[in-house]
């Protein structure tokens, strides 16, 4: 990710923590059957916390973001006060996706996504993987290096923020959606998807995923009943044919 939305994202994470207001970001991954898919971030700011950014528009800026292939949606504005950052990225293949995870910074430097094809065929079985270790090792300098600084404009905040964590006022939360079925995870499941609420207080959270994706060809119970209804089609018409043989011999020999 540009560091512009780095820097954003700390302010933000700075700002929260010195005012008590809260952000909470949610990082979305979904993978088509094909190997591509979308990274969304979404970021949303309760009213307090924008009240304290003069001109959102103005200071949250994403046009490296954008240079880079990120569509930026926002901020826009709720009813109560509070405002919400979509930014999304479509990829190409697993290596694409694990690239623009690890872009993200903080807790996604060590996250990896693979995917493995049994064969050639568009079809093929394949075998999808999330794996990693989420940490936020060095606090609310692990969403940026010197972006932090420049942003914040300077070090007067570092007394204030001695000893807070972004875990205090922030979360994140990280949802995959691979194709095929969920073999293993140690996320919270809901049909497809699998959830993480990732440590911000430096600690770790290791992720596991694992999907299994069947062929497209017909199979299980559906191969059985296509054959079933071909062979009563056969069938069918072999009796038609029958009885119309049957129908022109009677009469031949009726006019005979």
């Amino acid at each position: 990710m540009p560091r512009s939305f780095l820097a954003a994202l700390a302010a933000l994470a700075v700002v929260v923590a010195l005012t008590g207001c809260r952000l909470d970001t949610s990082v979305r991954v979904e993978m088509n059957t094909d190997g591509t898919g979308t990274v969304t971030v979404t970021a949303v700011a309760d009213a307090e916390l924008m009240e304290r950014i003069p001109n959102p528009d103005e200071q949250l800026r994403f046009g490296d973001a954008q240079a880079a292939g990120w569509t930026v949606d926002g901020p826009t504005e709720s009813d109560d006060g509070g405002a919400t950052i979509v930014l999304s990225h479509t990829f190409s293949g697993a290596d694409d996706a694990t690239a623009l995870l690890n872009s993200l910074g903080g807790p996604f430097g060590d996250v990896s996504i693979t995917r493995v094809v049994e064969g050639e065929d568009a079809d093929a079985a394949a075998t999808n993987t999330l794996a990693g270790t989420a940490v936020l090792a060095n606090g609310f300098r692990g969403f940026a290096d010197q972006a932090l600084v420049d942003t914040v404009g300077g070090t007067p905040f570092a007394d204030d923020l001695e000893g807070r964590t972004p875990a205090d006022t922030m979360t994140i939360e990280l949802e995959l959606l691979l194709p095929g079925d969920v073999d293993d995870t140690n996320g919270e499941r809901d049909g497809r998807a699998a959830t993480w609420q990732l440590p911000l207080d430096g600690t770790e959270q290791a992720l596991e995923l694992t999907t299994r994706q069947e062929p497209d060809a017909v199979g299980g119970w559906a191969g059985p009943v296509a054959t079933a209804a071909l062979l009563a089609l056969l069938a069918w018409l072999a009796v038609c044919v029958g009885f119309i043989v049957y129908f022109v011999t009677t009469r031949s020999r009726r006019s005979v």
